[in-house]
């Protein structure tokens, strides 16, 4: 009798091994997308295909992928569906056009993680005060058309810490393409493509920056599709571009300033200390970039102000004591 319990036991207990080993491996980290071909439900639970607000793939549009059920061959996705609560969601292969590369999760333990989504640590906008940026790239087509004097959007990038500046390309390319127009265009709608020429004007002139953008910074994040993902970059931008800093700028076009006053209007705009969030670079005297550090999730309802309270203060300038803010023209 004892020998017979004593057998059920241990049986018992292979196969609950058995099964907490299996579902360990179940999932396996994943890069990539998947374009919806059709109206999809999006579930919560694959095994239980529960759906509490009845989530759908909208066809045509492009959802990151965070992992696969298989390691090839994969038959279920787990994918970032903007609006839905929560945002990760798993859908059948079956349902959109796959691009995705897979990683073991051995190779992410061993650091091989720097073109795998969703694994950012903070945010970094980057802006440039788009007349001096012109002054050395006269011949681009945003630069042969008239000029914003004003900082407009060069990225929005997550960046992963252990990573350095290699976070990036976590989509169906791997590496820079020799021209930004040879990579396919951004999912994303005609409108916001439209809002997008507003602040970054190379979007809409034929530079095709945005490409560039999505496809080495925006598929490494997970928090929105392309639309998403690049009004949250207009907004953020937008919000730069007001108030103190807005002013000061304008008052001082063709003029050389001092840092510390630019820095000042910052503050003034942004919150105490804001500028120790920010680095600046200048060429030929010229403030050309400026780059400000985020925190990890940028939620829509929070503003750039509260946003830059929240990052790591990691101040740089290379501008030195003064910098001249450059007017529109040649």
């Amino acid at each position: 009798m004892k020998k017979g319990l004593f057998t059920v036991i241990a049986t018992a207990l292979l196969l609950t091994s058995a099964l907490l080993l299996t579902s360990q491996a179940d999932t396996f980290p994943a890069a990539g997308t998947i374009t919806a071909t059709q109206p999809c439900p999006a579930y919560q639970s694959k095994r239980n295909q529960t759906n509490p607000d009845n989530a759908t793939l909208v066809a045509g549009s492009r959802y990151p992928i965070i992992e696969s059920d298989k390691a090839s061959n994969a038959d279920w996705y787990r994918i970032t569906v903007t609006g839905a609560k929560p945002t990760a969601r798993w859908v059948e292969a079956r349902c959109g056009t796959v691009s995705t590369t897979t990683a073991t999760k051995r190779s992410l333990s061993n650091g091989d993680s720097c073109n795998q989504a969703g694994l950012a640590d903070s945010y970094l906008l980057a802006l440039s005060w788009q007349t001096a940026f012109c002054e050395g790239h006269r011949s681009k087509p945003e630069c042969r058309q008239e000029q914003h004097a004003a900082f407009t959007l060069h990225g929005l990038w997550p960046n992963k810490k252990s990573c350095g500046k290699s976070y990036g390309f976590c989509g169906e390319y791997r590496e820079k393409k020799t021209s930004f127009c040879d990579l396919t265009p951004v999912p994303m709608s005609s409108r916001t493509l439209q809002q997008l020429g507003g602040v970054m004007p190379s979007a809409i002139a034929g530079s095709c920056l945005e490409r560039h953008e999505w496809h080495k910074h925006g598929t490494c994040q997970t928090d929105w599709d392309a639309d998403g993902y690049y009004q949250r970059s207009i907004t953020l931008t937008q919000e730069f571009n007001r108030g103190a800093i807005s002013h000061f700028m304008a008052q001082n076009e063709g003029k050389r300033v001092k840092t510390a006053q630019f820095l000042a209007a910052v503050d003034q705009a942004l919150g105490p200390n804001a500028h120790q969030r920010l680095q600046l670079s200048c060429d030929n005297g010229n403030l050309v970039d400026l780059y400000i550090n985020l925190p990890k999730t940028l939620p829509a309802n929070a503003s750039l102000a509260e946003l830059i309270q929240q990052a790591p203060t990691n101040f740089s300038n290379r501008c030195g004591s003064s910098f001249k803010v450059d007017a529109p023209g040649y």
